[in-house]
């Protein structure tokens, strides 16, 4: 395992309360920090403090198969490594705001790859005559 490491509020083991696995007993790895500061935070104290923990560290003190990571706010994080990591059945619980963000900015991306797409298949010459292509893997 990698040398990366996450700042981790804290973890615990409970019931999910959420979502399909509703009912069912998880390990949760609540990560620190948030930039959103949702009104509805039930979890302010996560905004800071917190230790820096490796992966090795994480998977120690994880209890159960399932796991949710929840923050603050878990997509602030490179995620893949701990993952990788994890091999179990892991639920990211990120707030309604990020959700949002990541939806506006997933539908950006796909605005601009249509546009590019069609200007990828325009003939363009340029002002001396010669034709310009737009190569790329798009």
């Amino acid at each position: 395992m990698n040398g990366t490491k996450y700042k981790v509020s804290e973890i615990f083991d409970s019931i999910e309360g959420e979502g399909k696995r509703a009912g069912e007993l998880v390990t949760f790895i609540r990560l620190t920090g948030c930039n959103l500061r949702c009104s509805y935070c039930d979890t302010a104290y996560a905004f800071d403090g917190g230790e820096y923990m490796t992966i090795k560290e994480i998977k120690n003190r994880i209890t159960y198969k399932k796991v949710t990571i929840t923050g603050g706010e878990p997509l602030s994080y490179h995620l893949i490594p701990l993952l990788d990591a994890l091999k179990g059945e892991v639920v990211i619980n990120p707030s309604e705001e990020e959700v949002k963000e990541a939806t506006e900015r997933q539908q950006a991306f796909l605005e601009e790859k249509e546009a590019l797409k069609a200007l990828k298949d325009a003939e363009s010459i340029s002002t001396d005559g010669h034709k310009v292509e737009l190569v790329g893997n798009i």
